[in-house]
């Protein structure tokens, strides 16, 4: 694979599939759409329609140039017509603005998220490896981002997914996704909780959570010992595609634990930062634990 440059309180993040109308139908105009949204009027609709017989613009491009409904408006509204996740950041304030592939599905940095699932898809998920662990060169390059933006996008392909916080020292999925839930990974393989009570199931349709939880003393005991593989095989026989985020830089040895689960790296370096002899040892360390490097992103976030 190539590289790829993409430039608190708990919260339910959710799809925007319609919910049906008088008729017991799901809508499926995207004027009707915008009507439930209260974004138009059914007089707006017919008046746009009117417009779009004589000119065959498309309904939303009307909308907006007729200023009917704002631009937002229309980009809900498709998400809905097409059973698209989106999040709008005024109802979710306290999640990541790094989750762009739900709050800007539409814009360039999400389309390249798209591009990257589907590589990865093609070349390794659908031929029935749904690991995948994402790993930096160094500390600090973004992993967290594109393991949380790419597990989200999976969900949208309708995959059922799970986003593993393996980085026991520097997690970061948490706050991404403001849970509130403090108990995680960590407090599973201490056996201090069961890991499907913590595991957050009620975000992103199809996608699951599994935080690092509370910042252990021992993450390489508890990443090394036998508890985290057994509990990587009970979800690898629930879920088409896990995706953990692990540590990069200092705490390399602690990735090395969930690599040689997952079997599959996703490497992240960051653009006119990373160095090329880091890139190296990850990738000579992965091979030493049975994993391999599938690809490479090359972060400018």
């Amino acid at each position: 694979m190539g590289s790829f440059a993409p430039n608190s309180k708990g919260v339910k993040l959710t799809d925007n599939r319609s919910k049906d109308n008088d008729y017991g139908e799901m809508p499926n105009r995207l004027g009707d759409i915008l009507v439930e949204m209260g974004a138009l009027q059914p007089a707006d609709v017919d008046k746009i329609m009117e417009v779009q017989q004589s000119t065959g613009a498309s309904f939303g491009q009307i909308a907006v140039e007729r200023r009917f409904a704002t631009q937002q408006d229309v980009q809900v509204a498709l998400s809905r017509q097409f059973n698209y996740s989106q999040l709008l950041n005024g109802d979710w304030p306290n999640v990541s603005k790094e989750l762009v592939i739900a709050l800007k599905p539409f814009e360039r940095d999400a389309e390249t998220f798209r591009f990257l699932r589907g590589r990865l898809v093609n070349t390794l998920f659908d031929k029935g490896n749904g690991g995948l662990a994402v790993t930096g060169a160094e500390g600090r390059v973004g992993a967290s981002y594109i393991a949380a933006n790419l597990a989200v996008s999976l969900a949208q392909l309708g995959r059922r997914t799970l986003l593993i916080d393996a980085n026991l020292r520097r997690p970061r999925i948490r706050r991404i996704f403001a849970i509130d839930n403090k108990f995680g990974l960590s407090e599973a393989l201490a056996g201090r909780v069961s890991a499907r009570a913590v595991v957050m199931s009620n975000l992103v349709e199809n996608l699951s959570v599994l935080c690092a939880g509370n910042v252990p003393p021992n993450p390489q005991e508890l990443l090394g010992g036998r508890a985290f593989k057994e509990l990587y095989e009970e979800f690898a026989s629930t879920y088409e595609t896990i995706i953990l985020d692990t540590s990069g830089g200092p705490q390399i040895a602690d990735a090395a634990f969930v690599w040689s689960q997952a079997k599959n790296v996703l490497m992240v370096a960051r653009r006119n930062e990373s160095q090329f002899e880091n890139v190296e040892g990850v990738a000579d360390m992965a091979a030493e634990c049975g994993a391999k490097i599938v690809g490479c992103v090359l972060n400018e976030f």
